[in-house]
This record gives structure tokens, C-alpha cells and sequence, in this order.
């Protein structure tokens, strides 16, 4: 999974470059990675970002297009929200 962040994607304005750096998923992958304290957003978050990889490799999808079906079924940003509303953040 880590090379998915290394990788250049195609995105809908026809350009070839990493994705931004995003602080709430680097914790949910820190918690993962450290097998401590996960929370149900983390595996919503690897499970959205395996099916838009899979899109986008398997259906030369745009990015863009690939997140959007992947939030369909596994929407991370969602679930982070609730989760920030619950705990004040």
C-alpha cells in the first residue's frame, strides 16, 4: 500500500502526479501500521483506498472517477467526520 502514495496517478485535468499529503490518513495508517488503538475510519480508509487503486489500474480510471465509486462503497471521509464531530475535533 505504501507505494500507492509513491506512485503518480492520472488525474481528471489530464495531469501525472502524487497525491497531496493528507494528516488524517498518515494517523489512520500509523495506527495501522502500529496495530494500536485503530478505529473503524482506518479500515473504512484502506478498504476505499484498495478498491480506487484497483479502479484506476484495472479501468485506466482517472482518479478522480475511481474515488468517486470507492466512496460509494467505502466512504472514509464520512466516517472520519463522525468521528472527529464525536471527539470535538
Amino acid at each position: 500500500m505504501n507505494m500507492y502514495f509513491v506512485e503518480k496517478h492520472i488525474f481528471a485535468d489530464g495531469t501525472e502526479r502524487q497525491f497531496d499529503p493528507d494528516y488524517d490518513m498518515s494517523e489512520s495508517f500509523r495506527r495501522i501500521l502500529e496495530g494500536k488503538n485503530i478505529k473503524p475510519h482506518d479500515i473504512t480508509m484502506l478498504r476505499h483506498e484498495n478498491l480506487e487503486l484497483n479502479l484506476m489500474k484495472k479501468y485506466n480510471m482517472v482518479h478522480e472517477d475511481a474515488h468517486s465509486l470507492a466512496e460509494q462503497k467505502y466512504n472514509y471521509k464520512k466516517e472520519l467526520d463522525e468521528f472527529l464531530e464525536r471527539i470535538g475535533g
